[in-house]
């Protein structure tokens, strides 16, 4: 049987974290800064960035994480989230 390392809880949930609430408000910001010398953004693209953010933080860390690692449908449910539809809603959020 084959066993492999757990990245759940501790450092790696806090860090994770950290990264994605930096991505996760640092889009608005930058959006609105250059919206003051650019045409203003429209508000789907805050819509589809923070939804594929979301995706990605639901699938990293919490309890899908931990899920993810003792059920098959879990794992799939992430691969679902994480690879497909948090790529396809980050691709949106240009739009």
């Amino acid at each position: 049987m084959h066993t492999h390392v757990q990245t759940t809880g501790g450092a790696y949930e806090i860090v994770v974290t950290i990264l994605l609430l930096i991505a996760f408000l640092a889009y608005p910001f930058v959006a609105k800064v250059t919206s003051r010398t650019y045409k203003p953004w429209p508000h789907r693209r805050y819509f589809f960035w923070m939804s594929g953010m979301i995706c990605v933080g639901l699938t990293l860390i919490g309890p899908l994480a931990a899920f993810a690692h003792i059920n098959f449908v879990g794992h799939m449910i992430g691969h679902l989230l994480l690879g497909m539809l948090a790529p396809l809603l980050i691709a949106l959020s240009r739009r």
